[in-house]
């Protein structure tokens, strides 16, 4: 199992388990970060993201260090993109997937929902076996691999600069700590589950209002209220969260 990859600008270092080196080539390839995609009999090939911007990804052979391909690795939000080996694909974060070895474009996921947030979490995106997991909502949104499915999630987001974990047949969340769209999304520390035979499901949701009135609404007794009736630090904006 390949763990990492990295260069010095004049060889690439492919990495295994106990930090084995299992294949030096001498390419000049400054790696960001790179996989390691197996092509059946033609061989293993390193893809890796390019320097300076890494907005780019180049495909070399593991044999002889000779270019494949390069494509566009597109961008994320406040954060460097990231690229991903999956169900046979190398998938990079415009949503679409390539051929390993020749590097042409075997499948682009279409994504319906980019809202409500106005742009993706500051943090990775992350892929299984099955989805594509990024943020285009704000939260977490689920892109089946094979293109039958989308699941936007805008409320289940995580910490910044950390982003989601898929484990244990779960998606974990840390405590979200930023004020970007934050009337909707669930708070906390979290682990959602979809729950037994909910699998390729699509749920309808039906916007409620969320204010709820209760027997007292509207009939309280009293003065009107006036600016000086918030006497505390709430009313002093150097003391507001977002300053």
């Amino acid at each position: 199992m390949v763990l990492s990859v990295v260069s010095n600008g004049r060889s690439v270092a492919v990495h295994a388990a106990a930090a084995v080196i299992i294949g030096l080539l001498p390419c000049e390839l400054h790696a960001e970060s790179g996989l390691v995609a197996q092509t059946g009999q033609s061989g293993g090939i390193v893809v890796a993201l390019e320097f300076p911007d890494g907005k780019s990804v180049t495909a070399k052979s593991l044999a002889d260090g000779k270019t494949l391909w390069t494509a566009s690795a597109g961008e994320n939000y406040m954060k460097s993109t990231e690229i991903f080996v999956a169900s046979g694909l190398v998938w990079t974060r415009d949503l679409t997937g390539r051929d390993p070895k020749a590097g042409k474009v075997v499948r682009t996921l279409a994504q319906e929902m980019t809202g409500p947030m106005s742009h993706g979490r500051c943090y990775r995106n992350r892929i299984t076996h099955r989805d594509y997991l990024n943020s285009a909502t704000g939260g977490t949104d689920f892109l089946e691999l094979d293109g039958s499915l989308e699941s936007p999630n805008p409320w289940a987001r995580s910490t910044r600069g950390l982003a989601v974990m898929p484990a244990n047949g779960m998606i974990y969340h840390g405590p979200y700590v930023c004020q970007c769209a934050i009337g909707t999304m669930a708070s906390g520390v979290n682990a959602f589950y979809n729950g037994s035979g909910n699998a390729d499901r699509r749920f309808t949701v039906e916007i409620e209002p969320r204010l709820v009135k209760g027997p007292a609404f509207g009939k309280g007794d009293g003065p009107a209220a006036t600016a000086d009736d918030w006497p505390t630090y709430r009313s002093w904006p150097l003391f507001h969260p977002s300053c």
